[in-house]
């Protein structure tokens, strides 16, 4: 199920409506895209919690009958750890009700979807560099973010080759 912007926005005004405590949500991947107006709609829906009420809100979401849903603990993405910083960089979407919501910025979204640069996480990269995210500016996000294992150091590589047709090589120290 496809979830353009204006069904996020309507899903979003039914769990704030149903939430009985004040929740900060901030979106992620696919999510933050289709917020940032970068790519149409998203498959599923991902947030990152910042106040620890997963719970709370996978109950709302369920009473609503909402998207899939992915939840994420703050500072987390899948097992992915996010730098400091990246809530000051999110957009503000608005308050729903309890509900506060922010986008995270796409450049923290593309530096998530290279930890698995998978087929549609590839897709969503392609999309931010068509709207004028650089590699040099993945580079420059990338002393952020640990990319200081084999498979990182890899998937960086394979997004600057296929997405931007960079041979990573001479920047290899970038990537640090």
């Amino acid at each position: 199920m496809a979830v353009d912007s204006g069904s996020l926005h309507e899903f979003l005004r039914e769990l704030g409506d149903v939430l009985n405590s004040n929740c900060t949500l901030v979106a992620a991947g696919g999510t933050a895209l289709t917020l940032h107006n970068i790519k149409y709609s998203t498959e599923d829906v991902d947030f990152v919690v910042e106040d620890g009420s997963e719970e709370i809100i996978r109950d709302a979401i369920c009473s609503i009958n909402g998207p899939p849903t992915d939840l994420f603990p703050a500072g987390m993405v899948f097992n992915n750890p996010l730098p400091s910083g990246y809530t000051s960089r999110a957009k503000d979407i608005g308050v729903f009700g309890a509900l506060t919501v922010m986008a995270m910025d796409p450049l923290d979204v593309i530096m998530t979807k290279i930890a698995r640069a998978e087929g549609k996480d590839m897709e969503d990269i392609r999309a931010c560099a068509a709207h004028g995210y650089t590699a040099d500016d993945i580079l420059g996000a990338a002393g952020d973010y640990r990319i200081d294992t084999p498979e990182l150091r890899n998937n960086m590589r394979d997004v600057l080759r296929e997405v931007y047709g960079i041979d990573s090589g001479s920047r290899e120290a970038d990537m640090r």
